[in-house]
């Protein structure tokens, strides 16, 4: 079975991070260009799932209910006709009291806690930095513990092909959890591009990282 971890298209808080200011993090848009990138990516997946398993029982697509994410899968289902389900546990970090700033604005108005937390974003202890009250890595990490059982549940039900549509520190910690990746390996892995591809081969109980299979990393920056 393969499992085929897409980053959502670029959005509007990728390009201005003081949307925050004017929209919660759920309700963020893609941009012009990230529906384009969307639209790419379907056509992508469309050509690399062979069509006799683009059907119903053969291939499944797992959706991160944020805008972004729903917006960069909705072609992806036009072009497959798949069955889709959404999970919350699939979500972006929850960014806390720095939830509704820019970075530049967490530094004036938060100078010690926005501080302490950027130093932790640049260190080894960049799985563990988390936003007063707000998530980690860690806490991610934790929530997509359903993910391997549920992925052992389609295996043994024939599904050959799982799409997770999701976001660039949230698939790293997918990763992490079916690859066995480290805290150490999560610091120094940089971001995966908008609607990049990740592919994830599983053989039984076991799990391969394919590396990508369409486009590939990023520049490092703060903004996941």
């Amino acid at each position: 079975m393969k499992i085929l971890l897409v980053r959502h298209g670029q959005s509007t808080q990728n390009v201005k991070s003081d949307v925050f200011k004017v929209m919660p993090d759920e309700t963020i848009p893609l941009t012009e260009k990230g529906i384009l990138e969307a639209k790419e990516v379907s056509q992508f997946l469309k050509k690399y799932i062979p069509m006799k398993e683009q059907k119903v029982n053969k291939s499944i697509m797992y959706i991160s209910p944020y805008l972004r994410t729903v917006q960069t899968a909705a072609p992806i289902q036009d072009a497959l006709k798949i069955k889709c389900y959404y999970n919350y546990n699939l979500r972006e970090f929850n960014r806390g009291t720095f939830g509704k700033y820019s970075l530049e604005d967490c530094e004036k108005l938060f100078p010690e806690e926005f501080k302490k937390f950027k130093e932790e974003l640049r260190s080894p202890n960049k799985f563990y930095a988390r936003p007063p009250k707000g998530e980690s890595a860690f806490d991610t990490f934790n929530r997509i513990q359903f993910l391997k059982s549920d992925l052992d549940k389609l295996d043994k039900l024939g599904y050959e092909n799982v799409i997770i549509v999701s976001h660039c520190g949230t698939i790293k910690t997918i990763l992490m959890h079916l690859i066995g990746y480290d805290a150490a390996w999560y610091a120094n892995e940089r971001n995966m591009t908008n609607c990049s591809v990740r592919e994830i081969l599983k053989n039984k109980n076991n799990f391969i990282d394919n590396g990508f299979v369409f486009k590939g990393y990023k520049q490092k920056s703060l903004n996941q």
